[in-house]
């Protein structure tokens, strides 16, 4: 490797300064228990620390142990994570406590292999929990830790590549200090999100610019170099908001799995060849008596985009066991898929 030692350990130490003076108060730090620290891994994973806050204050008040998560129903867990996005990690965490509670009694394993075995749990979370609270050496590399180590050590080929990932984990490894492996994780994780930013790096005011190779060539804009990515399929939606003669709204349930899967939804139509509102009555047996185009969004998916078309109405249905009327609030005890809110939202303005 060619890092000396003694820069591993100049960097070490600006780092762990940096966290005993800037430490953030966050609210999953306090009470620090294996399954707090699970569900609060769970949610950051492709979500801001700001934006997982009050879901991860409101889970953990309705389920504060494995065995209250493993009880509940799934579309409870789901009402509870809407807006968070990537609901798999919800379906997964309630997977996992309903192993803990099958094959651990109820208690989070710090066997590292059972940890790793839970669902959902990847070589990150599994790395995060085990060091934060089981006292494990092993370094957990998320988004934020990848960036900073490609800025220091001036990694110039891009992320994704297994040799690039190959480097980041030496580097990760061989910055791991003897003892408080779960400390030093989160002190590197912290710097990556409230120093070494992604797009607005805080350069002028960071403790490692003396070591940074990014920063001396003057690439901290640049690195991390990211893969090509191929352009997302653009997909034609038609979402279909109506009402009966008591305000009531006709809502269906998504299949259990696949895209947004088993949340509630305005009926919602792709590539329908003809007239979209013919499909709806010959799927869900919708009659309408009146209708009006009210305006369109876009929603992004990691895999997809939806251009959507929203058309309010009124009109009759008939219930069924996956879609039935549901009264204003009916609606706030379901769990709403985020473009099925955005549609009835702007049908409502």
């Amino acid at each position: 490797m060619d890092v000396s030692a003694d820069d591993l350990s100049a960097i070490r130490a600006a780092i762990l300064t940096h966290y005993a003076q800037h430490r953030r108060d966050l609210c999953f730090r306090e009470e620090r228990t294996p399954y707090r620290a699970l569900v609060a891994e769970v949610m950051l994973q492709q979500t801001r620390v700001e934006a997982a806050l009050p879901y991860f204050e409101r889970f953990v008040a309705c389920f504060p142990d494995p065995a209250s998560l493993a009880a509940a129903d799934e579309q409870e867990v789901l009402r509870l994570w809407q807006g968070l996005g990537y609901y798999r990690r919800a379906r997964n965490l309630r997977a996992a406590a309903i192993e803990v509670m099958r094959a651990h009694g109820g208690v989070i394993p710090g066997d590292p292999v059972a940890l790793r075995r839970l669902p959902g749990v990847g070589p990150y979370i599994a790395a995060a929990v085990g060091s934060i609270c089981f006292g494990h050496r092993v370094a957990s590399v998320d988004a934020n830790v990848r960036r900073v180590l490609a800025r220091v050590f001036g990694i110039l080929s891009p992320l994704g590549k297994p040799a690039t990932e190959r480097r980041l984990r030496e580097l990760a490894e061989a910055l791991l200090p003897p003892e408080g492996a779960g400390q030093w994780n989160e002190a590197l994780m912290e710097f990556g999100a409230t120093v070494c930013r992604p797009v607005d790096p805080g350069c002028d005011d960071c403790s490692l610019a003396p070591y940074c190779r990014a920063r001396a060539q003057g690439l901290e804009r640049r690195i991390p170099l990211r893969p090509s990515k191929t352009p997302k399929p653009v997909e034609a939606i038609v979402s279909l908001v109506v009402a009966d003669r008591k305000d009531r709204l006709f809502l269906v349930r998504r299949p259990d799995t696949g895209l947004l899967a088993g949340l509630w939804e305005v009926p919602t139509f792709a590539d329908v060849q003809g007239d979209p509102m013919c499909a709806a009555e010959a799927r869900y047996g919708i009659r309408l008596t009146w209708q009006k185009h009210v305006g369109q969004f876009t929603a992004v998916f990691s895999h997809r985009v939806w251009s959507v078309q929203v058309v309010r109405g009124q009109g009759t249905a008939p219930d069924r066991t996956d879609a039935g009327w549901f009264s204003e609030e009916q609606i706030r005890m379901l769990p709403l898929s985020g473009p099925a809110v955005r549609a009835i939202t702007l049908a409502a303005g």
